[in-house]
């Protein structure tokens, strides 16, 4: 009986030197309607039956977007994504606004010659259009010692009445 197809290696030559134990990346992408809530300005009502507050517009739509990421690397300091290289940078719609860099001190393994090397951070992007996720296009990021290509969401990963 034949096995299981054959599949190519998707580990980076950097990575089978000194593997990454754990490396992950979040991107929050947050979509702000323009909305402000405006509470009346009067001695709170019975709990209840609460008055009610003015929704008011204040903007248009605007986007910013929060990358998370941490690296864990064995016997090496890890790859790092880089703040202002990224191609969604690079495309002119993030904007480079701050960031967050967290340095661990390294882990002396029980070989008593391997370190455990741990960074995190988080990079806050302003967009100049606002990005609508649900509609698709948003990328779910990569890691550096991945060779596959990079996953990116459609309209059709989002169905309704889900919460």
């Amino acid at each position: 009986m034949p096995g299981p197809p054959s599949v190519a290696n998707l580990f980076t030559d950097n990575h089978v030197f000194a593997p990454y134990t754990r490396f992950t990346f979040v991107a929050r992408y947050v979509w702000d309607e323009g909305l402000l809530q405006i509470p009346p300005a009067a001695a709170p009502g019975p709990v209840e039956s609460p008055a009610a507050c003015q929704i008011v517009r204040t903007s248009v739509p605007a986007g910013r977007v929060l990358v998370a990421w941490s690296a864990e690397r064995l016997g090496a300091t890890p790859l790092l994504p880089h703040p202002t290289a990224q191609p969604a940078v690079l495309g002119g719609n993030w904007v480079f606004a701050r960031s967050e860099i967290g340095l661990e001190s390294r882990a002396l393994q029980a070989d008593g010659v391997t370190h455990l090397h741990r960074i995190q951070g988080v990079y806050h992007y302003l967009l100049r259009v606002p990005v609508w996720v649900p509609l698709g296009g948003a990328t779910k990021g990569s890691t550096p010692y991945d060779q596959s290509p990079v996953a990116v969401l459609s309209s059709a990963d989002f169905v309704g009445n889900t919460f």
